[in-house]
């Protein structure tokens, strides 16, 4: 079962209305916001610190990539400027 949340915003929660830790088996969604790795949350932060899989697009600074656990897989999925 994946069950989405979104983390990063403001009374952002995980399951049945939680606040704190990372829960397995879940998917994410974290807004990079306007860019600026020192304006992500720090929910944002311990989302991409604690998952096992970050996918990104052009619109993620390599900053906030970077933030991502060193095991974790990070793919990119974005489409190219070729791509219609």
């Amino acid at each position: 079962q994946i069950r989405v949340m979104e983390s990063g915003g403001y009374g952002s929660q995980g399951p049945a209305g939680s606040v704190g830790s990372v829960q397995p088996g879940c998917v994410y969604l974290v807004g990079a916001g306007p860019g600026s790795v020192e304006l992500l949350t720090l929910r944002a932060l311990e989302v991409l610190r604690s998952c096992d899989v970050v996918l990104y697009d052009r619109l993620v600074p390599d900053e906030v990539v970077a933030l991502a656990k060193p095991t974790a897989e990070v793919r990119y999925v974005g489409k190219g400027t070729d791509v219609s």
